[in-house]
């Protein structure tokens, strides 16, 4: 997300993760996948489990898993 101060009300970065993408037709895509999305407590995650089901909130950190290993994403 390009402006995750204004989505988010506070600026870090949000995830699209586990994505599949579609092609509709001439340059018309959609991407589908899971959104991790760090908040800064759990209040603030329950709210985005309302307006974004297929998502996963995070506090302090994430790790994301692939064939070149573990990259850990520190948000604190």
């Amino acid at each position: 997300m390009a402006d995750t101060s204004g989505a988010l009300g506070f600026h870090l970065p949000m995830f699209l993760c586990n994505v599949a993408t579609t092609h509709l037709n001439d340059n018309l895509y959609a991407s589908m996948g899971n959104f991790h999305i760090p908040v800064p407590d759990s209040e603030h995650g329950d709210q985005w489990v309302r307006a974004i089901a297929n998502s996963t909130r995070f506090i302090d950190g994430v790790q994301f898993g692939g064939a070149g290993g573990v990259t850990c994403v520190d948000v604190t």
